[in-house]
């Protein structure tokens, strides 16, 4: 079996993003799930709740928080 280009991988993910999809990035033991703020419904977050192994949280860049204020 091929290991995937991660290049690819990671090029999927912005798609699956965009789209509005939620997604699982991992690294070895660790694993989080994804979704675009802008994508954001009662029923995605349902789902993150239910699948993740924490409460939900937004993360965003420095830049993207100073323009929110």
């Amino acid at each position: 079996m091929t290991t995937p280009d991660p290049l690819i991988e990671v090029d999927c993910a912005i798609s699956e993003l965009r789209r509005g999809a939620i997604v699982c990035v991992h690294d070895g033991d660790n694993s989080l799930l994804m979704l675009a703020a802008e994508a954001l419904t009662p029923e995605h977050l349902g789902q993150l709740t239910r699948l993740g192994r924490s409460a939900p949280r937004l993360v965003m860049t420095g830049t993207r928080a100073n323009v929110l204020g």
